[in-house]
């Protein structure tokens, strides 16, 4: 008798437990779930290209900026996971085809060429991400995601200002000079 109410005890306390995650499920909108799923495959993309430009990028700086990329998107995503569980809400695990589609084109390059492609892809990516954390904390619907996104986008956006500054002074200028230097060279060596 005891094993019986005991096991009945379980059963309605697992059974309460699912209806408050279904309710937690419910309560979240579909624009606050869709943040969730392309904010985490985002950073989770910005992970994965901080690994391959910190073995890939020639310049120093970018190299650098990997590295932050990987430690500011991997702590957001940390965060996010922990709020989205809270809610009950799936986070994806993988990245999506157009995201796996960057990766591969990005990894195939090396260099100058990685360098290049690399900052202007961060310079895009985190142009678009500002917009949509910027988005989702004026307009989201659940409180605990809205203050996420206003704190993540306020990150985003020293992020957006690195990369732009990289870009221009440390990829375009570094790379410039050095493409200048290497056609003078070759005229001179032409003219010999």
């Amino acid at each position: 008798m005891k094993k019986t109410v005991c096991a009945m005890t379980a059963i309605c306390i697992m059974m309460a437990f699912a209806g408050i995650i279904s309710a937690q499920q419910a309560s979240v909108s579909a624009q606050d779930k869709k943040f969730v799923e392309e904010a985490a495959t985002g950073s989770m993309m910005e992970v994965r290209l901080g690994e391959i430009a910190s073995q890939k990028a020639e310049n120093e700086e970018v190299k650098n900026f990997a590295q932050t990329m990987i430690n500011d998107h991997g702590k957001a995503s940390d965060e996010l996971k922990t709020i989205a569980q809270q809610k009950g809400i799936e986070v994806p695990q993988e990245l999506n085809k157009k995201q796996q589609k960057k990766i591969d084109t990005l990894s195939q390059l090396s260099g100058m060429e990685f360098d290049r492609a690399y900052m202007d892809e961060m310079v895009k990516d985190h142009q678009k991400d500002v917009k949509a954390f910027r988005k989702q904390a004026e307009k989201g619907r659940d409180p605990d995601l809205k203050n996420f996104a206003a704190t993540t986008a306020d990150t985003l956006e020293q992020h957006l200002e690195l990369a732009k500054n990289i870009n221009q002074e440390q990829v375009r200028g570094y790379y410039g000079d050095k493409e200048k230097k290497q056609k003078k060279t070759q005229k001179q060596d032409q003219n010999k």
